[in-house]
């Protein structure tokens, strides 16, 4: 499930602002672990780890030079 999306966002490395997007979402996963007591009637919960991924979409000029751009250049290269 998104938790957040848009299109109003910038795409950085570092301080240097590679591009603008033109659309974006994230997405965060929560695990639960069952704290539920022997005997009981109802199961409970407690929240535990959480993971994010994210995508984005803009335009990446391969002509500019930010440092850390080099894997961006060669994925658009192929």
């Amino acid at each position: 499930m998104a938790y957040a999306t848009g299109s109003d966002a910038v795409i950085k490395i570092g301080s240097d602002t590679l591009t603008q997007c033109s659309a974006f979402s994230i997405d965060k996963t929560v695990d639960n672990a069952e704290t539920s007591a022997i005997g009981t009637t109802s199961k409970t919960f407690v929240n535990t780890l959480d993971s994010w991924t994210g995508e984005a979409n803009g335009v990446f000029t391969a002509s500019v030079t930010i440092t850390g751009t080099g894997t961006l250049t060669e994925a658009t290269a192929s």
